[in-house]
């Protein structure tokens, strides 16, 4: 059986719902990066001199890059559940217009 218009409804807005949710976590991990970690980073260096300081900050400059990287990929990953949800839901509801279709003969 079909699914019914409201159910189909209901389970597109529930996936934009998520993807907005993934998009908001991954504005939040970047403005953290940017707003805290970055500057963090940059103070420790300047205030801590000697070769443990360098691996630190070099390390904590890799950290920093991963994690924006992970933000992109949960954006990413948001965009392409959007794409999937306008997708699946304009089929289903095309195959829905074709099945009142048929059934009205």
């Amino acid at each position: 059986m079909a699914k019914s218009e409201a159910r189909i409804r209901m389970d597109y807005m529930r996936a934009k719902e998520c993807a907005a949710h993934l998009e908001y976590t991954a504005r939040l991990i970047q403005q953290n990066v940017n707003h805290s970690l970055a500057p963090t980073m940059t103070a420790i260096g300047s205030v801590w001199k000697g070769g443990g300081s360098d691996i630190f900050t070099d390390k904590g400059r890799k950290l920093q890059r991963q994690i924006m990287d992970q933000a992109k990929e949960l954006d990413y990953t948001a965009q392409m559940i959007q794409a999937i949800a306008i997708n699946t839901y304009t089929a289903e509801m095309k195959a829905r217009r074709i099945i009142e279709q048929k059934s009205r003969r």
